[in-house]
């Protein structure tokens, strides 16, 4: 049965939306990148929280904010 492991959102503050989601959700971080995306875990779903897309970016459109991928196990 295919699970939901992996979801990334993007957000103008990756910072402040990792600590809501540390509090709210009592998630982890495991780890950040050098652009200020924050990578969270609750032990079971891995949370990514990237840095908005702009107009140079290809796969969304300019300022997106919001779910950018979802990733599935399949067994």
């Amino acid at each position: 049965m295919a699970k939901i492991k992996h979801i990334a959102l993007t957000t103008e503050n990756p910072g402040e939306v990792a600590e809501f989601y540390r509090n709210a959700f009592d998630m982890e971080e495991i780890r950040r990148s050098d652009n200020s995306a924050v990578f969270l875990s609750d032990g079971y779903i891995k949370l990514a929280i990237l840095n908005w897309k702009t107009e140079k970016d290809t796969d969304v459109g300019p300022n997106y904010k919001g779910i950018h991928h979802i990733g599935f196990q399949i067994q």
